[in-house]
């Protein structure tokens, strides 16, 4: 005989919403995991499922509790026990497989089927727990259907929780999970047919009566209150510090953008401007307010063209940073010199723009300009004497032919060759004084900034000239080696002299230093040249016979100001102009000593230069 019974509708609305309650917790703590790594994670996963797991038994139980039966029920203590666990475990499993990648459809579809699965399982594996003087029979077509409504809103639910993961979205997704649950418990006992049998045993006292059962399902529901709760409080918690940290890293990078020395702006990929930060009243001429939405290529007067072609040079290279030199012309008068740095972090979703960096680099040019300027004055004044010995010559041999031509007229002997002899040692003569003269010249005034290709040999042997005769003098020899063809590279020949000078007069002093205390030993400079084809490059060594560097000085000689000579014997720039000269030309200066068994006899210089095409 088939028994019927009826619902406690209070009791069936209060399962679905303990199914809603657990399953936003199980959610919201699921959703913790994307935070979190390692044991962090498994611990969010876990408590999760427990509170889904639970979540789905209290509701059955609940459910059950709704369903008014004629006659009395309980439960074995075993399978309900079983029938807590078994949801939990379940739901854990899909949990992870879809918070591994919450945007695979795949892992999406396998952990919504694995925790339909487990709804239903704990269902059926709760139902056989029943004891009663009727046993059960089920309808196969609402069986299936109640299977259907586990998966397919199981599926959907999570679809819709971990797509966004907003609070909103995910009290969206109990809802749905909620009715997932509740619409497979009562499709599941709308399948189940009670028929009576005498012949069964009652309920027995080792079973569940159904007062325990609500004494488990009131522990289980406060259970998944306090993990609600708990996790509510965590959200605060985590939100406020967020909130805390966010605000003080804003606050950070506003005052560092604020007092920066360089100014920033940042375009679209069209080149208007959507904010600025930094001296923009000194560099433009116009306020931050103003340059908003304007083209950054307006904030450069005179050279536009460049900022334009560097802001689209940089929307093609995502991720890359382009740079460019420009010249801005200023309200009341004059230029800067700006280097403009591009940087294309469109692909960044809180940038979403590209950053134009602009360095103001015309003070440091003028000073570098001025010091450059101070060093090749100061190696033209080592080099007085030996030009005043070089100048000395021609004039000598002038004045001596002239006064013989001066004499031979007061005497009355007229030689018309002699005196063309005369006048083609003045002309020359004269024409070399000139050479010397314009050479100074030219040394002495302010660099053009022009390249050129031009035979490295060349300017070897003009510095030599100039210092070779003052340094012989002085007891100081210089040997010069040079290949038979042409050496060229690309640059200005008479900073490389300037280059050359240096060493040469700081190779000077290293001998004269030497032979103060060992005068017997031959002061001796040799300049070489050669070339490396291997690496493209072109090699001037300038070594010495002088008291070398010392360890504690190698890694500084090069510093601007830095100098081991006694004041007034140098001023600490000519190696670090002639650093500056060479990185500029491509190329890079080293030094080190010559060692000879344990004894230091001399330091070397090596510049390497790249070939010219």
């Amino acid at each position: 005989m088939d028994m019927s019974g009826h619902y406690n509708t209070a009791l069936v609305l209060l399962s679905y919403a303990i199914a809603v309650f657990a399953s936003f917790t199980a959610l919201d703590l699921a959703a913790r995991v994307r935070t979190s790594d390692g044991t962090g994670a498994r611990a969010w996963i876990a408590a999760a499922a427990v509170a889904m797991g639970g979540g789905i038994w209290a509701m059955h139980f609940v459910g059950m509790l709704a369903w008014m039966m004629p006659m009395p029920v309980a439960y074995d203590s075993g399978i309900t026990v079983a029938s807590l666990l078994l949801p939990i475990v379940v739901t854990g499993i899909g949990l992870f497989v879809v918070n591994a990648d919450a945007s695979s459809t795949a892992r999406t579809l396998a952990a919504g089927t694995m925790m339909g699965a487990g709804i239903v399982s704990m269902h059926y594996l709760g139902m056989s727990g029943m004891r009663m003087q009727a046993r059960l029979e089920y309808d196969p077509v609402l069986v299936g259907v109640s299977v259907l409504i586990a998966i397919g809103a199981s599926v959907a639910a999570l679809r819709l929780a971990f797509r966004t993961g907003s609070g909103l979205q995910r009290f969206a997704a109990a809802g749905v999970m909620g009715l997932a649950v509740v619409g497979m418990h009562y499709t599941g006992m709308a399948a189940a047919i009670f028929v009576v049998d005498a012949d069964l045993p009652g309920p027995s006292g080792d079973g569940l009566d159904q007062t325990v059962v609500g004494t488990l399902v009131t522990v289980v529901s406060f259970l998944l209150l306090s993990m609600a709760l708990s996790s509510a409080m965590i959200d605060r918690r985590l939100a406020r510090r967020e909130a805390v940290m966010l605000r003080a890293s804003e606050l950070r990078f506003r005052a560092l953008v604020q007092n920066a020395s360089d100014a920033m702006l940042l375009t679209d990929d069209a080149g208007t401007i959507g904010f600025a930060s930094g001296p923009t009243d000194r560099i433009f001429g116009r306020s931050e307010t103003a340059l908003l939405g304007q083209p950054a290529s307006d904030v450069v007067r005179g050279d536009c063209g460049n900022v334009a072609e560097l802001v689209s040079d940089s929307a093609a290279r995502p991720g890359e940073s382009v740079s460019r030199t420009v010249r801005t012309e200023l309200p009341e008068g004059g230029y800067r010199t700006l280097e403009v740095i591009a940087t294309n972090l469109l692909h960044q979703p809180a940038v979403g723009g590209i950053v134009l960096t602009f360095r103001d680099l015309t003070e440091r040019l003028r000073l570098e300009e001025e010091l450059d300027q101070a060093s090749r004055l100061a190696t033209l004044g080592t080099m007085a004497a030996g030009i005043a010995h070089e100048m000395s010559q021609p004039l000598n041999a002038i004045s001596l032919w002239s006064e013989d031509a001066l004499l031979a007229m007061e005497d009355g002997e007229f030689d018309e060759d002699h005196m063309k002899q005369v006048m083609r040692v003045a002309v020359e003569q004269a024409q070399r004084l000139r050479g010397i003269v314009d050479h100074m010249r030219v040394f002495s005034r302010r660099d053009t900034g022009t390249t050129e290709v031009f035979d490295v040999r060349d300017s070897l042997r003009v510095a030599i000239q100039l210092v070779e005769r003052q340094f012989a003098a002085e007891g100081v020899t210089v040997a010069l080696d040079l290949p038979g063809e042409p050496v060229q590279a690309r640059g200005r020949p008479l900073q490389l002299e300037q280059v050359v000078l240096n060493l040469l007069t700081n190779a000077r002093d290293a001998v004269q230093d030497r032979a103060a205390v060992a005068p017997d030993r031959e002061g001796r400079i040799e300049v070489a040249a050669r070339t490396d084809p291997a690496a493209g490059t072109l090699v001037i060594c300038v070594s010495d016979t002088g008291t070398g560097i010392k360890p504690r000085d190698m890694a500084r000689i090069f510093d601007p100001f830095f100098t081991v000579k006694e004041a007034g014997r140098g001023t600490g720039l000519g190696l670090a102009i002639s650093f500056r000269i060479v990185e500029a030309m491509a190329g890079r200066i080293t030094a080190a000593n010559i060692v000879e068994g344990d004894t230091v006899t001399g330091a070397r210089f090596e510049v390497r230069l790249p070939l010219a095409e």
